[in-house]
Parts: structure tokens; sequence; C-alpha cells
């Protein structure tokens, strides 16, 4: 092997290992980003979804509620729906085969809970107030427990964004779509 042969080896293999470390670093950086964006979307889920708990419950104690309260639930839920899609999009693109299960069904059950809530808003006074009747306390039981049963699963997530990397999230998300598929069949009956 010529001189000239051994150089251009050389060079090319030092390239190429400059190159690698520039995309190992490059990489790094993206996945402390996606990190960043997971802790915060649960969080922010998380959060949502003790406050839709706590407001569902408030108003289920109550014998009517203001239109202010029933808004709330609503935009709450709103923002579930897109936190929950927001996690559900980066488990896919992070654990594609473990995420393989996912199928926007928390995603689909806020909605399908914005809805209802929707709808109660036609049942509200001319004073701004909706009176808990028993049709209306169903709607309110069911958003409630399932809110519960969220609030239970996503509770690991409520102190740090340490948590997201010594906690199976997408198990997690998994297990909230099964209080989701629940609350469809119920909300179905």
């Amino acid at each position: 092997m010529s001189k000239r042969t051994k150089i251009l080896l050389i060079t090319l293999l030092v390239l190429s290992v400059v190159f690698g470390g520039f995309q190992y670093q490059k990489n790094q950086k993206y996945e402390t980003y996606l990190n960043s964006h997971l802790g915060e979307s649960l969080n922010s889920l998380s959060w949502n979804v003790y406050i839709l708990h706590e407001k569902t419950n408030q108003s289920l104690n109550a014998d009517k509620i203001p239109k202010a309260s029933l808004k709330q639930i609503e935009e709450v839920l709103l923002i579930i729906q897109e936190e929950s899609n927001t996690i559900e999009r980066l488990a896919k693109i992070l654990y594609p085969k473990r995420a393989n299960d996912l199928a926007g069904v928390t995603y689909n059950t806020t909605k399908f809970m914005a809805d209802r809530i929707n709808l109660l808003f036609e049942e509200i006074d001319s004073n701004g107030i909706l009176y808990l009747e028993e049709h209306t306390y169903n709607i309110l039981k069911l958003i409630r427990d399932t809110g519960k049963s969220w609030d239970i699963e996503l509770g690991v997530f409520n102190s740090s964004t340490k948590d997201v990397n010594m906690t199976d999230w997408v198990d997690t998300i998994l297990r909230l779509q099964q209080h989701s598929e629940r609350y469809q069949k119920e909300m179905n009956k």
C-alpha cells in the first residue's frame, strides 16, 4: 500500500470519527429536547387530569353548577385531549414497537367527554346555572370516575421530570387508554 493510500485512509477514518461524534452530539441534544418536552406534557396532563377529577367531584357534591365551572371542565378536557395526543405521538416516535397498541383512545375519549359537557350548556338556565338532575349527574359521575382512574395512573408524574426517566411512561399511557375504553363502553349504555 502506498503512502498516499495510507494517508487517504487515515484521513477518511478521522473524518468518519469526527462526523460520528457530531451525529452523536446532535442525537443527544434531540433526545434531551424530546425528554424535556415529554416531561412537560406528562406534568401538564397529570395536573389537568387532577383538576378534572376535582372539578367534577365538586360539581357532583352541589345541587347546581355555575356555567363558569362547566366551562372550566370543558377547557381542562381540551388540554387533556391535546396533551394525550402529544404524548402518544412522542411514544410512537421514540418507541414505535412498544407504542404500537396506542390508538388515540384517550384523545377520542376526552373529545366525547367535552362533547357531552358541551351538550349540558344547552340546559343552563337564564341565570347561568345548571341544575344537577339524574342524567346530568350520571354524565359528570362517569367523567369524574374516569378522571380519578387517570389521576391514579398519572400520580407518579406529579413530582418531577426525573420520574419520566425512571417510569415506564408508555405503559402508563396504555393503561390510560384502558380506562378510556371503559368510559366509552359505559357511555354507550
